[in-house]
């Protein structure tokens, strides 16, 4: 905010169509102009120049495109587009963002990325993030860190203060934040990696050659379900199984890697497996010869459920899996996926 005085400044007061300018600093005849950000034109405030009427008048102009609303389909693409930003995290009760979060993610959207939770609507995403009741503010540093809350004050002062502490030396474009803020850094995002923060990460063109098909070592489980994403009963059951054989595993020098496929857009590797009910899951092996076991015959009895997932494995493991290869050694090609697209205010600071 600022403040001129038309005694001195005529002709500047004259260019913003000021009339009647004040004969001195106690003048009813003051004028308030506000200036919203381009495209939308600068206009003279009408309405009563007391605290509360400006604020609300000028409150509704901060941006709220800079923070993004987060749900189970976008929030992993959001953790890992520019992996080396940070990202602060607002879950509320709300479905919009207060005041004072827009204005944070303004003065630090060249460092930092914003992102909104309705707890209501996401209960998923606050039991993930371990949130209990809202609002509350959570910053993580990187991908795969443990997020950190925000245990202050609920006003402007020290919430930007707390994550200053965290902003990173360089901004978006890799250039030094004088540098972005000159406008010589590139604004161009880095592309998004969801595996990275997925529990179970799904195959897709993108994560194939991550999550299982990149020569390492170990066999894939991979659980075949029509359409996603997974359901937190799926996840948290594969979960569970990845970590106890993990822990089984630990000193046998066998290693799992636990992935999920949608066949759904998929139907050319539901044929390769020769598979047509689902869920169903299969442990493949990428090495060399490319093959893969599934239910027998005989297991009938024994779906893709955490039941039959955990039976499978242990079948394999005991060695009397037997394994099916891939015919002509090429893996079907996988789909191309779209990005992600984009899915009354108090006079105190307030979440």
């Amino acid at each position: 905010m600022g403040a001129v005085d038309c005694d001195e400044n005529r002709a500047l007061c004259e260019q913003n169509n000021i009339k009647g300018c004040p004969k001195s600093a106690t003048s009813d005849a003051s004028q308030l102009v506000i200036y919203p950000r381009n495209p939308i034109p600068q206009f003279i405030y009408e309405g009563k120049l007391e605290a509360h009427d400006v604020k609300k008048a000028v409150l509704r102009y901060l941006p709220t495109e800079l923070i993004k609303k987060l749900d189970a389909a976008n929030v992993d693409t959001f953790l890992t587009t520019d992996a080396a930003m940070p990202k602060v995290l607002l879950f509320t009760e709300k479905d919009s963002p207060p005041p004072m979060f827009k204005a944070l993610s303004n003065e630090f959207r060249k460092e930092m990325q914003f992102g909104l939770v309705n707890v209501k609507k996401q209960p998923d995403l606050a039991k993930r993030f371990g949130v209990k009741k809202a609002p509350k503010i959570l910053l993580q540093q990187a991908v795969g860190k443990k997020p950190e809350a925000y245990k202050g004050e609920v006003s402007y002062i020290p919430i930007a203060d707390w994550v200053n502490l965290h902003r990173e030396t360089f901004s978006r474009g890799g250039g030094f934040e004088e540098t972005a803020r000159a406008g010589s850094g590139s604004e161009t995002e880095a592309p998004s990696r969801p595996w990275l923060a997925q529990e179970i990460p799904e195959i897709t063109k993108r994560s194939a050659k991550h999550v299982c098909f990149d020569g390492g070592e170990g066999h894939c489980v991979i659980y075949l379900k029509e359409g996603g994403p997974l359901s937190k009963e799926e996840e948290d059951g594969l979960v569970e199984l990845r970590d106890r054989f993990t822990s089984q595993l630990h000193n046998r020098g066998a290693k799992l890697r636990w992935v999920w496929l949608d066949v759904s857009k998929e139907p050319a590797w539901a044929e390769m497996f020769g598979i047509s009910k689902f869920p169903n899951v299969v442990v493949f092996n990428p090495h060399k010869r490319l093959r893969f076991c599934k239910f027998d015959d005989d297991d009938e009895e024994h779906t893709g459920d955490k039941d039959g997932v955990e039976y499978l494995v242990d079948k394999v493991l005991g060695g009397d899996g037997r394994f099916k290869i891939v015919k002509g050694q090429k893996l079907p090609e996988l789909s191309d996926r779209e990005e992600d697209g984009e899915k009354a205010q108090s006079d105190r600071d307030e979440l």
